[in-house]
């Protein structure tokens, strides 16, 4: 399929950005949910991107899931002019996240730490047990109180 250059820049720069892209089943939807391109253009271009192994594909509910592989990273480096400096956001590091309490951007948690230490649960002596009031057919032991007939009639 012939796709205009300008769509096809768009395509790659968005995936080259992102790391991934999902792709509706849906060739008649008139544009991309993230790209100003028609989605069957956006489907077309990464097939062919997939078929020389540039992006990886999951298919699931009707969805294309396509995920740039690092021979796709050095190849829309190519396409696009970018340095070497630039990456996806799916392989950019994420930030550490602070592990001591200096490294902490407010410090020591206030109140948080007793709570953890404050004992949960129920006291030793708390021994619960169920007493049923009716007589059970499956009960091999004798009912604690026979319930009171209350269909029994009584003449007066």
């Amino acid at each position: 399929m012939l796709i205009p250059t300008p769509n096809r820049k768009l395509i790659h720069q968005y995936l080259f950005k992102e790391g991934v892209i999902v792709v509706k089943k849906d060739y008649h939807l008139p544009q991309h949910q993230e790209i100003p391109v028609p989605n069957l253009q956006v489907a077309k271009a990464l097939q062919s991107l997939h078929s020389r192994d540039y992006v990886s594909l999951t298919f699931s509910w009707k969805y294309y899931y396509y995920i740039l592989t690092e021979k796709g990273i050095e190849h829309l480096r190519r396409e696009l002019n970018l340095p070497t400096s630039v990456v996806p956001a799916t392989v950019a590091k994420a930030l550490k996240t602070p592990t001591t309490l200096e490294e902490r951007p407010f410090g020591r948690r206030s109140g948080r730490d007793e709570e953890k230490k404050k004992e949960a649960g129920a006291s030793s002596e708390f021994k619960p047990q169920f007493v049923s009031c009716f007589y059970s057919s499956f009960s091999r032991e004798e009912p604690l109180a026979r319930p009171a007939n209350k269909f029994l009639l009584v003449n007066k």
